[in-house]
């Protein structure tokens, strides 16, 4: 909970004391004891004890079901456990009470863009922007409404009008970066992008890494760390970097996660590279997230350093399992799911009943490659699809994709949503088709079915916001060709 919700939050307990002051004895007890058990909800609240702090805001409101602020904290709550819609309507009760509340409006929106409700959500941004045009959130959240609808230059504007109120507001800047890069404009992205690392670097433990920023510059006898500052898929796309970086001078250092450690040794990428989980007490020069790298090296569409494999699957186990797959039929491996605690992760997911038809097409092996989030879905299949497994075994461990990539070696294709599979798949120079929602990721760019970044997949976007059916219409009718040696 921010230090500015905390304030507007508290200022209950000002009002209630305020009336059992007047109102004195019982009337003035009840006034304190109100004022005590919301204190308590926003204690509740800060230290993360929800379940607490809703039943705490239940009690308050039986007992005055109009106190908005407790309304207002309840929908924070509502919103942290994934219920949109209970939330947008004790947030539109607040606003009954509390109208020209901008803040309110701010929140109503934001529940209202989880419900996928956009054009009502850019309407409550609208009202919140009415009653408070400096209200710098409202139109960054105004500019993501317009981004996830599209409509990118209404986005960029909302940004920049965020950016006029407060130059230095990262989360303006992030996202501006976000639009002009899905829209292929590069080299303006970069820059703004480059605002998604923050001014500090928490390293494992906790400890910030006091080193200057690496601006690309030569560093000739000194250490450059480079470290992984977001998800696995990132961490994949982004190595490709590391060769360029090598040229530049002394040492390079990689922090990444644990599990992508052997994946990155085998690398063609990461040679003569030190990889590293923890920092420890290496002395180290300057630092820079990889994500920063192509802002570095101001990439453009033309000079996406794209050859692959940049990465590479170990031999031997290729070997292990090319006797487990076995070389009959058109072997496709699949991926549906993501990581569910990601927010986009319901836009980019695919629900594995729509690859029923691919399953049912002559001579087509589906081969699932999914790990742990979305393999229930293999319980409840329609009837007359199958999806073979790959045993308990594979990538069992602390390794993340050593199992993966060796399989990606023995298949004819590849088809996966927007999720690490595909990164690897891209960066092995593995046949990989990507399945995209309608407003995808700034890196798939629009309008277009290849991928500069990886030269090996063909992308399959949604033509509408939640559309799989005309996706796998087009997958189906692909890959029926494909498997008859008609690509």
């Amino acid at each position: 909970m921010s230090r500015k919700e905390r304030r507007k939050l508290a200022k209950i307990a000002d009002k209630e004391g305020a009336k059992g002051k007047t109102q004195g004895g019982a009337g003035g007890q009840a006034g304190a004891s109100l004022e005590r058990l919301f204190g308590e909800q926003v204690a509740h609240f800060d230290a993360g004890r929800l379940k607490e702090a809703e039943a705490g805001l239940s009690e308050i409101l039986r007992r005055r079901p109009d106190v908005p602020e407790a309304l207002h904290l309840l929908a924070l709550i509502e919103l942290r456990t994934d219920r949109a819609e209970a939330a947008a309507g004790h947030l539109e009760k607040a606003i009954a009470l509390l109208p020209g509340s901008a803040d309110l409006h701010n929140l109503l929106g934001g529940a209202l863009k989880e419900l996928r409700r956009l054009d009502d959500a850019m309407a409550a941004y609208r009202r919140a922007i009415d009653i408070n045009p400096g209200h710098v959130e409202a139109h960054v959240n105004l500019g993501a409404a317009f981004h996830d609808s599209c409509r990118l230059d209404e986005a960029r504007e909302s940004f920049r009008r965020a950016l006029d109120i407060d130059p230095g507001y990262a989360a303006a800047h992030e996202n501006l970066g976000m639009t002009l890069l899905l829209d292929g404009r590069l080299e303006e992205g970069w820059a703004e992008y480059a605002w998604r690392s923050g001014k500090d670097v928490f390293l494992s433990g906790g400890r910030v890494l006091d080193r200057p920023f690496w601006d690309g510059g030569t560093f000739d006898s000194q250490t450059l760390l480079l470290f992984a500052g977001q998800g696995l898929g990132d961490t994949i796309q982004f190595l490709r970097y590391l060769p360029m970086a090598a040229k530049k001078g002394g040492e390079v250092i990689v922090q990444c996660p644990a599990p992508l450690i052997r994946l990155f040794e085998a690398a063609p990428a990461a040679k003569d590279i030190y990889l590293v989980t923890e920092i420890g007490d290496a002395p180290l020069d300057l630092q820079a997230p990889l994500h920063s790298l192509p802002g570095i090296f101001a990439t453009t569409l033309d000079t996406i350093p794209a050859d692959v494999p940049y990465l590479a699957a170990e031999d031997e186990r290729v070997g292990d399992w090319r006797d487990r797959i076995g070389g009959n039929g058109f072997r496709v491996g699949i991926n549906w799911q993501g990581d569910p605690t990601y927010r986009a992760d319901r836009n980019r997911s695919v629900p594995l009943r729509f690859f029923e038809p691919l399953a049912k097409a002559p001579g087509v092996r589906l081969i699932s490659l999914q790990k742990v989030n979305g393999l229930e879905q293999l319980e409840t299949l329609p009837k007359g699809m199958t999806v073979e497994t790959l045993g308990d075994d594979f990538d069992e461990g602390e390794d993340a994709f050593i199992d993966t990539s060796a399989v990606m070696m023995l298949l004819d294709l590849i088809i996966t949503s927007d999720t690490a599979i595909a990164y690897l798949a891209g960066a092995l120079g593995a046949p990989v088709w990507t399945l995209l929602p309608w407003v995808p990721d700034w890196r798939w760019l629009l309008d277009r079915d290849d991928s500069p970044w990886y030269p090996t997949m063909r992308l399959f976007r949604q033509p509408a916001a939640g559309d799989w059916d005309a996706v796998f219409g087009e997958v189906g009718q692909a890959l029926g060709r494909l498997a008859k040696g008609n690509p």
